[in-house]
């Protein structure tokens, strides 16, 4: 099951669902015209699509969607067989998107908050050569024009994670070495923090869904 990042949606993983038996959700409060809702929200909602499978899944995370996965593997540890970060935010119990400690944060610069406080989204200019470098321009231009907002509280409210529920589920991360959103060192800084996450390199951007759609859904295969 496949979680996109902040103000994106399932619609990020269409190619790689070509070349990849998964599933896709929207997470609540993503979107364009959508109503608010938060971080728990995005949790249920998950759980209720991995309820209705009926079968453990693998849960892939992207970006701001590692958030999500974490709190989905701490309410039903039983029914993940793995977690996949894919440059995602990794958090320690108590930690909100906001508050992980990391070196350096490049998507902060493209990101902007709506006047009345309750929304980020993405600067159309600045957002491409953070989340889009390696992609074509025809490539861009079709990410930017799906591209929506996010509620804040995905980005301020902290997850709480136990060590016998989150901590019992196996977790690889896959880090993007060219990403100018969540940069290396701040992968690596997250991952350091867990010993035993099995690790995976992948030589892309932000935004691997788009540039090498087809090597990520091979890597994703190989690790499951």
């Amino acid at each position: 099951m496949l979680i996109h990042g902040g103000c994106h949606g399932a619609w990020c993983w269409e190619r790689v669902l070509a070349h990849l038996p998964a599933v896709a959700i929207n997470l609540p409060g993503h979107g364009r015209n959508v109503a608010r809702a938060g971080l728990a929200d995005g949790i249920a909602a998950v759980c209720d699509a991995i309820e209705a499978i009926g079968e453990p899944v693998v849960l892939v995370g992207h970006s701001l969607g590692g958030m999500t996965i974490s709190g989905v593997a701490e309410a039903i540890p039983e029914r993940i067989s793995r977690l996949i970060y894919l440059s995602a935010l990794l958090p320690f119990d108590g930690e909100s998107a906001a508050t992980i400690p990391m070196p350096t944060l490049g998507a902060v610069a493209a990101a902007t908050i709506s006047p009345d406080g309750h929304w980020t989204g993405l600067d159309s200019v600045l957002a491409p050569p953070i989340f889009y470098q390696d992609c074509d321009r025809v490539t861009v231009d079709a990410a930017l024009s799906r591209i929506g907002r996010t509620d804040l509280d995905y980005v301020i409210t902290p997850v709480h994670l136990s060590g016998d529920r989150f901590g019992s589920v196996p977790k690889t991360y896959i880090h993007c070495l060219q990403d100018r959103a969540i940069q290396r060192e701040a992968q690596a800084a997250m991952t350091a923090r867990y010993p035993g996450t099995g690790v995976a390199m992948l030589d892309s951007g932000h935004s691997p869904f788009l540039s090498m759609p087809e090597r990520l859904a091979a890597m994703l295969l190989d690790l499951v």
